[in-house]
């Protein structure tokens, strides 16, 4: 099995959301009065996606999916 990546290498399928558009991903507005009711809240956030929008912005949920955007080339560039 090839476990190289090259900058040549494009995924199969692209499957792109614009996150700009109103309603293209859950908006979520996690309340902050204790630590119960914010482990409630992003349990129930958690089921809506991997990605939700907040007030501060989107935020992406699950160990998996953030390691995969901090290893990402593109965004590593993006986010120096």
């Amino acid at each position: 099995m090839n476990m190289t990546i090259s900058k040549n290498d494009k995924p199969e399928s692209i499957n792109l959301i614009d996150i700009t558009e109103p309603g293209s991903i859950p908006y979520v507005d996690i309340p902050t009065s204790n630590f119960g009711e914010i482990l409630a809240a992003s349990q129930d956030v958690a089921k809506k996606g991997w990605v939700v929008m907040t007030p501060a912005g989107p935020l992406v949920i699950g160990y998996k999916q953030i390691k995969n955007i901090l290893r990402n080339p593109e965004w590593i560039s993006l986010l120096s």
